[in-house]
């Protein structure tokens, strides 16, 4: 009995040291092939057909995943998914994602070291940019909905956002971006407008860019929490502004990071009140007064990114640096090819000396 019992022992401290693989095979947690059985799924190859990931269960990639072949992944709540070190899920042209979460089951996207959700994929401490993130092509049909996004957004992946939406946008709903590198959500590539509305943005570098085409205002609701940039950054990667578009949120500044033009038949800008808008140097916003596209409502600022009166710190450097004249470039009226000079309301843009500055009372929105 004595030297079964030794026998017992060595067994057990050999698997502790050898890993999961030998502990497998001494508990006959095997497959017919002698492989090790994990209590994980592990996702190694592209999705080419419809496929559902349940309820309850830990997906793994190990590898960057494609969704293709014009098939929808179905995400049921509770879903855990977690990546490999600098891997990606990325969504086809003709895929989609239905990744349907609810307040007591959400969906988590999260690093193989996250052990606080899930089955135990690796034993390292989560940390902000482990993973890269996912990424929406030209897709129509894809949702996220209460779904969190932790500790991604690396120099391996090929976007700025952790969650990148295509040409078709998404449904973004009350979702999650926590502990991420760069920014929380990219929907600059946006053309056709969609519903991002009751998102929380924490301990990311920038929470969100959004495109000319997209519209945000207070009843989408998205909170942001100790961000280092604190704002809404809006691209013109997209293009002009060729419909009616609304910003409008008060908790955070709109930082300008390209010139934004307001097409003269189509487009209107409306600026709801109180909101701030931030340009970056040599940036412009170009509309018509002839049409009045640019609504502004009371209480509206236009500044440069380095201007903490209004709305904070949005650049995130305490007091290392000031707002200044020229700063950003300003308010262009192409209808009388001047800037505008209203100097309550439009502060440290350029001195348009010799290109001609005017007064004007902007209609309210």
């Amino acid at each position: 009995m004595k030297r079964f019992c030794v026998l017992l022992s060595a067994l057990y401290m050999t698997a502790m040291f050898t890993g999961c693989d030998l502990l497998n095979s001494l508990t006959g947690n095997v497959d017919g092939n002698g492989d090790p059985i994990l209590p994980y799924v592990v996702v190694n190859g592209n999705i080419t057909v419809n496929t559902t990931w349940v309820t309850g269960e830990t997906y793994y990639l190990d590898r960057n995943i494609s969704v293709d072949n014009n098939s929808v992944l179905t995400i049921q709540p509770g879903a855990i998914i977690k990546f490999n070190a600098n891997c990606w899920l990325e969504v086809q042209t003709g895929s989609e994602i239905h990744a349907d979460g609810n307040t007591s089951n959400r969906i988590i996207f999260t690093s193989a070291n996250d052990s606080s959700v899930g089955d135990v994929v690796a034993s390292g401490t989560p940390a902000t940019g482990y993973w890269a993130g996912v990424w929406v092509n030209a897709t129509v049909g894809t949702r996220f909905k209460y779904c969190d996004f932790k500790y991604a957004g690396n120099d391996s992946w090929p976007s700025d956002g952790v969650l990148t939406l295509g040409t078709a946008g998404a449904i973004v709903d009350n979702c999650k971006f926590m502990y991420i590198k760069y920014y929380g959500l990219d929907a600059e590539d946006v053309t056709t407008p969609c519903l991002i509305k009751d998102n929380f943005f924490f301990k990311t570098y920038r929470p969100i860019m959004i495109s000319t085409k997209l519209s945000i205002h207070q009843t989408n609701n998205n909170s942001f929490i100790s961000n280092t940039q604190t704002a809404i950054f809006v691209s013109g990667i997209a293009g002009e502004i060729t419909a009616s578009i609304v910003w409008g949120v008060t908790n955070a500044a709109f930082w300008i990071l390209d010139d934004i033009s307001i097409n003269e038949t189509t487009g209107t800008l409306r600026i709801l009140n109180n909101a701030v808008i931030k340009g970056d140097p040599s940036m412009s916003i170009t509309f018509y007064s002839a049409q009045s596209n640019l609504k502004v409502g009371t209480g509206v600022i236009f500044t440069e990114r380095r201007d903490d009166t209004y709305l904070g710190d949005s650049n995130g450097d305490g007091s290392s640096t000031t707002p200044a004249l020229g700063g950003w470039e300003g308010v262009w009226d192409a209808s009388n090819s001047e800037y505008i000079l209203n100097v309550t309301q439009i502060l440290y843009d350029d001195d348009h000396t010799g290109y001609g500055e005017g007064n004007y009372t902007f209609p309210a929105p």
